[in-house]
């Protein structure tokens, strides 16, 4: 066994520099504990139920702190070789995050006390994902992350924001390595043009038109490596962390084996597109798969395309 595995290692969080993706995410963990707790002491008498069912609202965060595992911690880990502990990680948050969700529609001060033990039940499930994270995920990733990993995961963070914190503490040397990456993209793209049949842009024309774009658009290649994203719609979490890295790492378990015979049926060519139609976040969101072929027919990729039709259900209908 890699002695990094080694579940009696400890981490010195004094150790961490304030800011460092690793020490803020146990800072947030702390404070979801804290909340929890919160909660806890307001299941114990009548008089404090009204109060208890405007609090747990604030639980919803825990999406945005469970969304960092999965979308900057875990892929990291499966590019090292370790996946099994993220993947029993992540089906475990999905329970809670869809807990949360069922009891933050229902929950009333009239039906409190009928759905008592079963809110109880996912408080406790809350604590215990916090142990695990804290003595397998957080710990895992201190020991196997490269400091050019880190870096990048506090670039993603910042675009994410602060989950149960009132807000992310800055990193030093993660700003540092900001400003310097900053420059060394516009060295890179000094004067660069992307040609197309029907003309050209430069990069800085071509950035500016996508950042106008209200949607979600992402490019996976043929071999099903995530190339290129657009989040515009910010209705799912893009991190760039995630460019580079197999699609399937970006999706829990369960929902596998749909991306699998999607991706089979565009290389066959069995059917170019599929379009799902869902309310995501409280949001009638279209999401549209296309396959994308050369002029030779072979399979390039495929691209995902997700909007909000909030706006547009809107205008007809007052129409």
């Amino acid at each position: 066994m890699d002695e990094r595995e080694d579940n009696s290692k400890v981490i010195d969080w004094s150790a961490l520099a304030d800011g460092h993706p690793a020490k803020t995410q146990h800072l947030e963990n702390m404070a979801l504990a804290g909340f929890v707790e919160e909660l806890e002491s307001k299941m114990t008498s009548a008089e404090e139920t009204e109060e208890f069912c405007r609090t747990f609202s604030r639980l919803y965060a825990i999406h945005g702190l469970y969304g960092k595992k999965e979308m900057l911690f875990m892929p990291i880990l499966y590019r090292h070789g370790v996946t099994g502990p993220s993947k029993v990680l992540w089906d475990t948050d999905d329970e809670i995050k869809k807990e949360v969700r069922t009891f933050g529609k229902i929950l009333s001060p009239d039906n409190f006390w009928e759905r008592k033990d079963s809110i109880f039940s996912l408080l406790q499930r809350i604590r215990e994902m916090i142990q695990k994270d804290e003595s397998i995920l957080l710990r895992l990733s201190v020991c196997f992350f490269t400091a050019e990993e880190w870096f990048m995961i506090y670039r993603d963070s910042i675009d994410m924001g602060a989950a149960f914190l009132p807000e992310l503490p800055r990193w030093k040397e993660g700003d540092e390595w900001l400003k310097n990456k900053s420059c060394e993209e516009k060295e890179r793209y000094v004067d660069g043009k992307v040609c197309l049949p029907t003309g050209e842009l430069t990069l800085q024309q071509l950035k500016s038109i996508l950042s106008l774009l209200s949607l979600d658009i992402t490019f996976i290649d043929k071999d099903d490596v995530l190339r290129f994203f657009v989040n515009e719609g910010r209705i799912f979490d893009r991190p760039l962390l995630a460019l580079g890295g197999d699609v399937r790492d970006c999706h829990p378990s369960q929902i596998l084996p749909v991306v699998n015979q999607l991706l089979e049926d565009f290389k066959a060519k069995k059917r170019k597109q599929m379009e799902v139609w869902r309310i995501i976040k409280g949001k009638p969101v279209g999401v549209r798969y296309l396959a994308v072929y050369g002029d030779d027919g072979e399979y390039m990729g495929t691209l995902e395309i997700v909007q909000d039709f909030t706006e547009a259900i809107k205008h007809f209908e007052d129409k």
